[in-house]
């Protein structure tokens, strides 16, 4: 499936009780997205993309590099 340009600021939740990570989706499709965050290579296997108040996805890493981290969806 072919993800459409994005560059649009999201953040990173990875546990309840720590901060949001700030990021950046670089581009996104139905079923994942490359985001531009800051050390990608440290961020856990499983986290939820928070694009807004309401709106959250839960992703798994398929890819990582040292600037970018491929993400695919995992909830509905």
């Amino acid at each position: 499936m072919p993800r459409t340009p994005s560059r649009r600021a999201a953040s990173i939740k990875v546990a309840d009780d720590s901060p949001d990570l700030p990021c950046v989706i670089w581009d996104m499709s139905d079923k994942g997205a490359k985001l531009a965050a800051v050390r990608p290579l440290l961020l856990p296997e499983r986290f939820t993309l928070v694009f807004s108040d309401t709106v959250h996805r839960r992703c798994q890493v398929m890819w990582r590099g040292e600037k970018f981290v491929g993400v695919q969806f995992i909830d509905g």
